[in-house]
This record gives structure tokens, sequence and C-alpha cells, in this order.
């Protein structure tokens, strides 16, 4: 098995709701974890909700097993569609936009997150950002901000 290549900085951003967009930003490097909704009309844009948490040392590990760039590289480039295995839905009117920057020879990763897979066949960037909502964002007065899984 090759040595793991971590990212260094994962973003995720969905569109979830008219005019805003929800940017969740990981970054590994400062252990740092942030959330932040935006509204945009035309020229103006207003901040809705910002939140941000410091990763602790004693969670890092468990963290560091769903942020391998090698285990998101199988689904660089390819386009969900309802023909893989595992799909039991879809992002409706919305969806999420996964970036992954590691400090390594690997490439900037986009993957775009419309599908919902089932645990069997669930991809890692999925994963992650589930693992993400659930162990720092689970509380349900987040929910009204878009943050949920």
């Amino acid at each position: 098995m090759d040595k793991p290549i971590y990212f260094s900085k994962i973003e995720f951003k969905n569109n979830f709701l008219q005019d805003c967009e929800g940017t969740m930003l990981l970054n590994l490097v400062e252990k740092e974890l942030s959330y932040q909704l935006v509204k945009r009309h035309r020229k103006n844009e207003k901040i809705l909700f910002s939140y941000g948490v410091k990763i602790k040392d004693d969670d890092l590990p468990e963290l560091l097993q769903y942020c391998n760039a090698l285990d998101f590289e199988p689904y660089r480039n390819i386009d969900e569609s309802m023909g893989y295995k595992g799909i039991y839905g879809y992002r409706d009117c919305w969806g999420i936009v996964f970036r992954g920057i590691s400090n390594s020879y690997l490439p900037m990763l986009k993957i775009y997150m419309v599908i919902y897979h089932d645990e069997k066949h669930i991809w890692p960037n999925e994963k992650l950002y589930k693992y993400l909502i659930q162990k720092y964002f689970g509380h349900k007065k987040f929910k009204k901000y878009g943050i949920y899984y």
C-alpha cells in the first residue's frame, strides 16, 4: 500500500439556497475547520453565519483517515451519473463541490457531489463531508444554515 498523501486544505462549497453560498473549509495544516454562509445579491454580499473550530490533536488521527488524497484519485474526472452502483438519490436543485489540495505532486482535485450513495459505495469526499457534519456540526442549531447530513 502507498504511503498516505494527506490533503492540506479541503473545501466543500454548496449552493443550497437562492443567492446563498455555504463554504466549509478544512485546513489540516492549521488544524482549523470553518463554515461561512454568504448571501450574494448583485454586487452586495452579506455574511449570514460564520463558525470556526480548532481541531483537537486527539481528534486528528481519526480525521486523517478520511483525508488521504490517494483514496480520492480514482474519482478524478469522473462524472457522477445514475449509472453508478449504490446510488439511492440525488441533491435536488442544489449541489456541493469538493476541492482538495495537497502539498505533493498531485494536482488540485475537484469533485461535484450531486448523488447520494449507499454506505457500501459511498465516495471518499462524501464520507469526509458526512464525518465533518456529524462530528463538528451535529447540533440542530446548524441545520437552519444548511449544515446537515
